[in-house]
């Protein structure tokens, strides 16, 4: 199945206002790494592995987050790099970063309600970015200002067509 997302900005490859089409991750292929594209040769949206949607810390309560899965680690591994620090029940899952971030997700954004972001667990994965199209995710953004508009030219073109009416008669 498909879904589409609305970009919240993924730096230079996808913009705020693009329209994101997300397959599930297992479709078309496994999920790819930064690491693994790297060693594959296999990138998407300018850059190696694939760019994933997953709900941080497997919250539905804020907006899925866009970012390229750079590398999988297993706990101990978290426990290793330091990382354990931070959660108060270490796990393996997909180290996340954004194009335009210098740095990766986990360890660097806390985000409110939520804490600090975990490594993401396979069961937060929504899906895999497919394709972009830039612009049209404006439209349902800004959906109430567009139908004010349409009806106010609705509007003033039932006033015009009426005063035409009036002096034709």
């Amino acid at each position: 199945t498909a879904t589409v997302f609305q970009s919240y900005g993924l730096f230079p490859h996808m913009n705020v206002g693009d329209l994101v089409l997300v397959v599930d991750e297992d479709r078309f292929g496994g999920l790819t790494t930064w690491v693994a594209g790297q060693q594959t040769g296999y990138s998407s949206f300018g850059d190696y592995g694939d760019v994933i949607v997953y709900r941080p810390n497997g919250a539905d309560s804020v907006h899925p987050i866009i970012h390229r899965a750079m590398t999988y680690v297993d706990t101990a591994a978290v426990e290793e790099s330091g990382l354990a620090q931070f959660y108060a029940d270490p796990h393996g899952g997909y180290i996340t970063k954004g194009d335009n971030n210098p740095y990766i997700d986990q360890g660097n954004l806390r985000i409110a309600g939520i804490g600090m972001i975990e490594p993401v667990k396979k069961e937060w994965i929504v899906g895999k970015a497919l394709v972009a199209v830039p612009l049209v995710g404006y439209l349902p953004l800004h959906l109430a200002e567009f139908a004010v508009i349409v009806v106010v030219i609705i509007l003033i073109h039932d006033l015009i067509l009426a005063r035409r009416k009036g002096k034709e008669e």
